[in-house]
């Protein structure tokens, strides 16, 4: 027995006919009549009477009908419900490797809203960035590809039918403590950083090193310290000779004793966003977009 036949049951009940049932149920008479039937012969008893004049109920068929038509109704007032409540919600979900930007976009957002809603800010590894977006997850994705890992990168996003839109090409810079060693340096090459300890994010034993969200590959370096959080990354940093390598922008709130300084002989790094091919942006995705390339566009050089 499904809500589908109770609901067909009411209505060949309400019409008196299983023809004008299927109309007003925008469904074909014999799969009407057909389920019928089907939930007849579970019930072993006729729920209508076939007569010259149309169908009517039978006894049984008549209980059967009030004890559903009270189901019915209950099913329907539980989905008005939902359906008021998340109509009523503003829903908007981001994944992102580990930037401040998006944090601190979303919580100007947060400050210009009135209306009860559902968000989510995801910073996560590179390639769950990617999963997230292609399961629906989050409507959109912020990354970055370098020259070193933009063929893999294309590859990965087009295997998952999604598209890089981009926002800002940006030279990278280190983060380090403002008593680091080089913390009086005016600009960084890559010589001057073989000294220290690199703290980069962890991206899982089956990734790929392309995947990493620095612009150089550090693998083959001696001292290397794994982290999983922004919080984390920052208190290595201040605390040690470590450096991590990024877009340059920091949020002065929490990172008062973070510097970052221009790296100069690496790549640039390519910022874009990533959607869904053949998805339209919500809203508040679009209005979303372009705080951060407005945020990007007073940080960065583009």
């Amino acid at each position: 027995m499904t809500l589908k036949q109770m609901r067909y049951t009411i209505a060949v009940a309400k019409y008196k006919s299983f023809n004008e049932a299927a109309k007003n149920l925008y469904v074909s008479q014999p799969s009407l009549t057909s389920a019928i039937h089907n939930l007849e012969e579970e019930l072993n008893f006729e729920i209508f009477r076939r007569t010259r004049s149309g169908v009517e109920l039978t006894d049984q068929g008549l209980e059967y009908l009030f004890r559903i038509q009270a189901i019915v109704e209950q099913v329907d007032d539980l989905e008005d419900d939902y359906k008021e409540e998340k109509n009523s919600l503003l829903y908007f979900s981001v994944s992102c490797q580990h930037y401040n930007f998006p944090v601190d976009i979303m919580l100007r957002i947060l400050k210009e809203i009135n209306i009860n809603y559902r968000f989510s800010i995801l910073e996560t590894k590179t390639k769950e960035v990617i999963e997230q977006v292609s399961d629906n997850v989050s409507e959109i994705g912020i990354l970055y590809f370098s020259d070193r890992n933009k063929s893999v990168f294309l590859r990965e996003l087009k295997k998952f039918g999604l598209s890089f839109h981009y926002l800002s090409t940006q030279s990278p810079s280190i983060y380090i403590s403002k008593n680091h060693p080089l913390a009086t340096k005016q600009k960084i090459y890559m010589k001057d950083l073989e000294p220290y300890p690199f703290v980069t994010f962890y991206q899982g034993e089956d990734s790929s090193s392309l995947f990493v969200e620095e612009i150089v590959d550090f693998s083959k370096k001696g001292q290397i310290i794994y982290i999983q959080d922004k919080a984390t990354g920052w208190n290595i940093l201040k605390h040690t000779d470590g450096y991590s390598i990024g877009s340059g922008i920091l949020d002065t709130d929490w990172t008062k004793d973070i510097i970052t300084i221009p790296l100069v002989d690496c790549d640039q790094m390519q910022i874009g966003w990533i959607q869904k091919n053949q998805t339209k942006l919500s809203e508040i995705a679009d209005y979303f977009l372009r705080l951060v390339k407005l945020e990007l566009q007073t940080h960065l050089r583009i």
